[in-house]
């Protein structure tokens, strides 16, 4: 397995590539303001390089060559980094904070995962968006947009909240096959929507897209620019790996006993009868063993709601 800042490091030396023979180059000047990098950096990145970089892969997938190959953009982190909330991962790992899943996912019909919130304008803004605002306040460098609907518009496609709103209203800078009926049914329809909303970051490369004029290279450099930017302003390009002066912290007894907090107080318990109701499940109150069966029961990253 690779290490975590391996990885990170090859993202970084993957992009300077390119510009190791040039005597001056701007985006390499920490001092330099970050539009001008930002801008110098795009001049000398190939098509290829650009939508690299609004790919994010797996970790167990990433190796050196695939990162410099394609000029990955991002992986997904250690599930065991990935546990951890708050202040605590800004301790223990280099990386940014995201909020999600944008927008209503805690409202929809019946509680179904990835369903439909149906509410109006002033109930959204009062309800779903309080956190968002906050965390933009607070600095959030990325926003993981819902695989739910809103209104019956699929988060992933509905562009008035995440460009029109999100994005220009708010000047935020920083897994899309759900979008059709049934699943897979159009995918190029779907890469074309939610890029076209304004999802910068993807788990595929759309260089076959951007090539048929189905993405326009426009929506492109946008993206490639916002992922540019908030990687300048973390200081990755000077300072690519962790800070190890704290790997002490990493896995420390504050931590997990707020991580135990966190689950303590999000964790909902279902009561099989209550208030002289009879159960819904009639079960002996001395059983020995209860059949838990389901295409969830043996796979636990199913049963963690995907999060691993």
């Amino acid at each position: 397995m690779i290490p975590f800042s391996g990885i990170l490091l090859f993202i970084i030396l993957s992009l300077a590539a390119n510009a190791n023979a040039d005597p001056y180059v701007i985006y390499k000047v920490p001092k330099q303001p970050v539009p001008f990098r930002i801008r110098d950096l795009m001049k000398r990145m190939t098509l290829e390089e650009k939508v690299g970089q609004m790919v994010q892969i797996e970790r167990a997938t990433a190796t050196p060559e695939i990162m410099k190959e394609f000029s990955i953009g991002s992986v997904l982190r250690d599930p065991d980094l990935v546990k951890r909330i708050g202040a605590a991962t800004a301790l223990e790992v280099r990386a940014t904070a995201t909020a999600k899943h944008f927008v209503g996912d805690g409202g929809t019909v019946d509680g179904i995962n990835a369903n439909n919130t149906i509410i109006v304008w002033h109930g959204l803004l009062k309800f779903h968006m309080p956190g968002y605002f906050s965390s933009i306040v607070e600095g959030v460098s990325s926003i993981m947009i819902s695989y739910s609907s809103l209104n019956g518009v699929k988060m992933h496609a509905n562009k008035p909240l995440i460009t029109d709103y999100l994005k220009n209203r708010f000047m935020f800078e920083d897994g899309i096959d759900f979008i059709t009926t049934p699943a897979d049914a159009n995918y190029t329809y779907s890469m074309q929507a939610s890029i076209g909303a304004g999802i910068d970051m993807l788990f595929i490369d759309t260089i076959g897209l951007v090539e048929k004029n189905v993405i326009p290279i426009s929506r492109i450099n946008d993206a490639v620019r916002r992922i540019l930017r908030v990687k300048f302003c973390m200081g990755l390009f000077e300072n690519p790996l962790a800070d190890y002066s704290l790997v002490g912290e990493r896995g420390s007894q504050a931590h997990r006993d707020l991580a135990r907090e966190a689950v303590r107080k999000s964790l909902v318990l279902l009561k099989n009868g209550d208030n002289g109701d009879p159960p819904v499940l009639q079960l002996p109150k001395k059983g020995q063993r209860i059949l838990v069966a389901g295409t969830h029961v043996d796979n636990l990253v199913k049963c963690l709601a995907g999060i691993l």
